[in-house]
């Protein structure tokens, strides 16, 4: 296995807790910080046994597994745009939110 050589900047308060951590492990800080980072990501993106697995893409880290969500409304605007180069802007799309928002409050009043 290559190993590759990754720069942290942390905070005081960060490297301080690490140390202090990687001395009750009886570690040096970098080795502790290697191990909690690869234990991590296995946590919450190795093989779970429920069908998932650790996925790096550039600088990303995601789970190989379904989605709980549905898309099939994301999936269509997006069918859209890609025909028509039509989209909302972002300011359009804030204004309808915070418009249906005190909508919503206003209703409740």
């Amino acid at each position: 296995m290559t190993h590759s050589v990754l720069k942290l900047d942390l905070t005081d308060e960060v490297l301080r807790c690490l140390k202090d951590a990687a001395l009750e492990a009886r570690m040096a800080p970098e080795d502790y910080a290697v191990r909690i980072i690869v234990e991590a990501l296995m946590e919450s993106h190795g093989d779970t046994g429920e069908g998932g697995m650790m996925v790096c893409e550039d600088a990303a880290v995601f789970e190989a597994r379904p989605s709980e969500h549905d898309w099939t409304e994301a999936d269509r605007r997006l069918a859209e745009y890609d025909r028509t180069g039509k989209f909302v802007t972002l300011e359009d799309a804030m204004r309808r939110f915070e418009q249906a928002v005190e909508d919503k409050l206003a209703a409740r009043r």
